[in-house]
């Protein structure tokens, strides 16, 4: 698959692990990142080409021709958050649009926050956005606006992410930073909460890579909504601190978080996706 070459704009947490595990079946894999600093990282440590971009700084040539060399793209950028617009394609949507016909693949990361709240009942793909919160508003918006390039033949696919966990990003990371501050409120939530391991978000990549459905919504979460309060329960088993019986609060962690638990049958039966770490469990067991 030599022949096969990835654009990420937002090389942050999910691009990078995208990117090695791309590199590792002969891709060639490209993309942006906002800093000098973080573009040394990538080139030298992950074999990875990136160009400057982010807010009022657009692709220069190398980045352009980089995008225009590429046989597939995805975004990891969400809206801004200052103007809630999708910077991607406020900056290069033109860009985009002449490359439409040679990109086999064009994948859209988003999130389950589009879904709104639900007290807590289910939610699959069918189930209609009702964002409730600017950011999540800004969301639906980028996603329609990536899927009407679907009007230059381009095939687009949007994945909405639960909580995206891994290696140095989980509940682990937060539970040893709080060893000396008193757990936060939001570890008592009660709340259903959907996640999923960023191995899994990139299984799912590539298996709808393999399958392009232009047009097609998948949810990236794992089969256990479990609430926060659980899930450091469990972490902070793993990592023998002690459970402090503290006041839980309200239980909410907050109204913004609109409560829904978000069904995943979609990236098994139209994908093939065998999760990996079907649950938090798996997941922070593979990350101590």
């Amino acid at each position: 698959s030599t022949n096969q070459s990835m654009f990420v704009f937002g090389l942050g947490y999910t691009g990078v692990e995208l990117g090695k595990q791309l590199r590792t079946k002969g891709w060639l894999v490209s993309g942006t990142c906002r800093s000098a600093e973080k573009r040394r990282t990538l080139e030298e440590c992950y074999g990875v080409d990136a160009y400057i971009f982010g807010p009022g700084v657009s692709l220069d040539n190398g980045g352009l021709e980089a995008l225009y060399q590429a046989t597939h793209l995805v975004s990891c950028v969400p809206p801004d958050p200052d103007t809630l617009t999708d910077m991607v394609l406020k900056m290069h949507l033109e860009d985009i649009e002449a490359r439409c016909r040679a990109l086999r693949w064009i994948g859209y990361i988003s999130s389950t926050g589009v879904y709104g709240d639900h007290r807590g009942g289910w939610v699959d793909e069918s189930t209609q956005a009702k964002p409730v919160d600017r950011k999540s508003k800004a969301r639906v918006a980028a996603e329609n606006s990536w899927l009407e390039l679907q009007h230059s033949n381009a095939s687009v696919q949007i994945f909405r992410a639960g909580g995206i966990y891994g290696p140095g990003r989980s509940v682990l990371d937060t539970l040893q930073g709080a060893r000396q501050r008193r757990v936060s409120e939001a570890r008592h939530s009660r709340r259903f909460t959907s996640r999923i391991h960023v191995s899994d978000v990139c299984q799912v990549l590539m298996a709808s890579m393999e399958s392009p459905h232009s047009g097609r919504i998948y949810n990236v979460v794992d089969d256990d909504p479990a609430p926060r309060s659980e899930v450091a329960a469990f972490g902070m088993e793993l990592l023998g601190m002690e459970l402090k019986e503290e006041s839980p609060g309200n239980g909410d962690g907050g109204s913004a978080a609109a409560e829904k638990r978000v069904m995943n049958k979609r990236i098994k039966e139209e994908l093939g996706v065998e999760l990996m770490f079907p649950s938090y469990r798996e997941g922070l067991a593979a990350v101590v």
